[in-house]
């Protein structure tokens, strides 16, 4: 019977070589004809083995397909067509024991078939890993996790022959379900049709799992191999849907992270909410770029991701745009968060090494315990956090809100924010934006050299401080409406204003320095007013944040500048002497903080002393703002300060009630005129 098979082999060989070779179908996949020839010249080698010995060599078979990069359908074709041109010539040599000899060949082959079939699987089952490299990124995301050490098991089944035990779980019971519950994944899993169809394919990988080790336990490596090709190809839809979601929850991180504290707010957990900010974070950027700062913050994200980590089922840390940080911590008591808040003061890095620059660098911390009989926005909590940043700011410390009381007075500032946000809105709708002046004084005679336009919104009879809104009016992106309706309503008291014979100071926000709308209205008015009438007042920031359109002002319109708040904390002192240089700045006028100061507080003194030489030196005039009584009035003279302004001199008044003052400036007693 061998002999008859062994008699044939060759010719049906050459025969399926010769078919394969000239078919285009085979040429497009293998590229190369050798390997056609390759694998059926190995196949030819096995079959002839088999007839000498009965046995198939496993352990060649294995080492050779495991090679082999052609696919495991062509194979397969290859061995299948050898064993039609066999069973042909076997037919057309009228044996006796024909029919033996045919079922030995079909039994021989599905051998082959299915040892081929194993070589491919536990090439195949490499892939099971091998395609975790394709979603690096989220490698660390939880959903992505949770799945790693199950597809390693099973990939190591696959090649170790079976050796180790298969991680035979279904659905319900593993680690993806459990982890389902955690706040990140529900985070990421608010999209009710895309997480249905993740719950159904996660359901299939399991089930096409067990049913490629059924077939590979019972041996039938052929149907083993196409459920492990079915696991890799729902395994590409569950991970591509799952990335889809990431996608879509990390495109707008932050208001993901809120929606599922208000998808929390309709269940009886205990809700806290916390913010982690860097202090002076534009500063620091400013200075070390933003390169630098990403990398702080990274390093940052690093170092509180490690911490929260054995807290994952309870903890979700997010990068904010409104902060650096959020953080939710769900279910915690009082006394187990604090010990917690605490740790992450201590964890947090302070300094780091960048570009072998060493800097240093500190936290705001604040923390809000929700009411749970109250449903918060996503606006109302952001603005809460922001109020709970300022209040550590100014008090130097980390803040915590647990109790009733506490959350109270949280709730009356949140009603009165909304009235100030409200009447702000109505306000500018309205242009309900007035503008009153405080005189500025020369400091060797008092005299009144200037006046500075303040702006004051109508309530009534009443004008209101707009300073005491400012805050929201940034947080509103109003301050560009603001500054325009401030040349709006002067240019309405222009006539009058020609009749001052001081010069007028105009505040500008760093916003309205970089929006067209406002540096067009500012054309307008310097165009109306003269240019020499009037200085525009902007802080050390904001020279150095908008550096060209202050160059372009000076040489088109013949805008002067004052640098204003000059000592409050933000240093660009090259910047300052650049433009004082150029003519561009030619007052500084020092932070009221520290005028405030001078006559009790001798450090403070001294800076201000520093200050105003800097000013004699740069050609600058000098300022003192904020000038409360005669002890600081007679002060600054002594320090020889050129002016003064303050309510010791005068509250924030009318234009016509300037115009009623003595020692209003006249053309032959103007110092501070002629600086500019």
């Amino acid at each position: 019977m061998k002999k008859s098979i062994r008699s044939q082999l060759p010719i049906a060989i050459e025969r399926t070589k010769k078919k394969m070779l000239s078919d285009p179908f085979y040429e497009d996949i293998a590229r190369e004809k050798e390997k056609i020839e390759e694998i059926i010249d190995l196949q030819a080698d096995m079959l002839i083995r088999y007839t000498d010995s009965s046995t198939l060599d496993e352990q060649l078979c294995l080492s050779f397909f495991k090679r082999v990069s052609l696919p495991y359908i062509v194979v397969i074709k290859s061995v299948k067509m050898i064993k039609k041109e066999l069973i042909y010539l076997l037919q057309n040599q009228n044996e006796k024991n024909q029919e033996e000899i045919i079922l030995e060949v079909e039994r021989f082959v599905d051998d082959l078939i299915n040892l081929i079939a194993k070589s491919y699987l536990k090439k195949e089952s490499i892939k099971l890993l091998d395609d975790q490299k394709q979603h690096s990124r989220f490698e660390n995301f939880l959903l992505f996790r949770s799945h790693k050490e199950w597809l390693e098991q099973i990939s190591a089944w696959f090649q170790q022959n079976e050796s180790v035990p298969f991680p035979a779980i279904d659905a319900k019971s593993c680690l993806f379900s459990k982890v389902l519950q955690y706040p990140e994944s529900l985070m990421v899993c608010m999209d009710a049709k895309l997480c249905a169809y993740l719950h159904t394919l996660h359901e299939l990988l399991h089930e096409s799992a067990t049913t490629a080790y059924r077939y590979a336990v019972n041996h039938e490596y052929s149907q083993a191999f196409f459920m492990l090709k079915e696991l890799l190809e729902i395994k590409q839809k569950f991970e591509s849907t799952l990335k889809n979601l990431y996608y879509l929850t990390y495109a707008d991180l932050e208001s993901s992270f809120f929606k599922l504290i208000d998808l929390y707010t309709y269940t009886d957990k205990r809700q806290i909410l916390t913010l982690i900010d860097i202090e002076g974070l534009k500063h620091l950027n400013e200075i070390h770029g933003e390169d630098t700062l990403n990398e702080i913050l990274d390093h940052t994200e690093k170092t509180l991701r490690q911490f929260i980590h054995p807290y994952e089922s309870s903890v979700l840390l997010v990068r904010g745009l409104s902060t650096n940080f959020y953080m939710l911590n769900l279910e915690w008591p009082q006394e187990k968060y604090e010990k917690f808040f605490q740790e992450i003061g201590s964890v947090l890095p302070t300094s780091m090494k960048v570009k072998d620059i060493n800097i240093n660098f500190s936290y705001i911390m604040a923390a809000f315990e929700l009411d749970p009989d109250l449903k918060y926005t996503h606006e109302e909590l952001i603005r809460i956090m922001w109020h709970l940043k300022s209040r550590s700011k100014i008090q130097r410390q980390n803040l915590k809100i647990f109790s009733e009381e506490q959350k109270s007075r949280i709730q009356e500032w949140l009603k009165e924010k909304y009235y100030n946000i409200d009447f702000i809105k109505r306000s500018l709708a309205e242009s309900a934006v007035e503008v009153l002046f405080q005189p500025i004084v020369e400091s060797e005679n008092r005299k009144i050299v200037a006046i500075e336009a303040l702006a004051r919104i109508k309530h009534g009879n009443e004008l209101l401080n707009a300073g005491a809104f400012i805050d929201t009016i940034y947080e509103m992106n109003k301050i560009v409406e603001l500054d325009i309706q401030v040349l709006e309503a002067l240019r309405q008291k222009i006539s009058l204003l020609h009749k001052f014979d001081g010069m007028l100071l105009v505040n500008t926000s760093p916003q309205s320095l970089s929006d067209s709308d406002y540096i067009g209205k500012l054309r307008e008015f310097v165009d109306e007013i003269g240019a020499e009438n009037v200085i525009f007042e902007i802080t050390e920031q904001q020279a150095l944040q908008n550096i060209e359109t202050i160059k372009s002002l000076h040489k088109e319109e013949g805008i002067h500048f004052a640098i204003d708040d000059f000592g409050s904390g933000y240093s660009a002192l090259k910047t300052v002497a650049d433009l004082t240089e150029n003519g561009m700045v030619k007052l500084i006028k020092i932070d009221g903080s520290l005028i405030q100061n001078i006559d009790k507080n001798e450090h403070a003194c001294k800076i201000v002393e520093v200050i105003v030489k800097m000013c004699e030196t740069l050609q600058a005039q000098s300022l003192g703002e904020f000038v409360e009584n005669e002890k600081i009035a007679k002060k600054l003279e002594a320090l020889k300060a050129n002016f003064q302004q303050g309510y010791f001199f005068s509250p924030a008044i009318r234009l016509e009630e300037v115009m009623l003052q003595e020692h209003l400036p006249t053309q032959r007693s103007q110092a501070f005129r002629a600086t500019f």
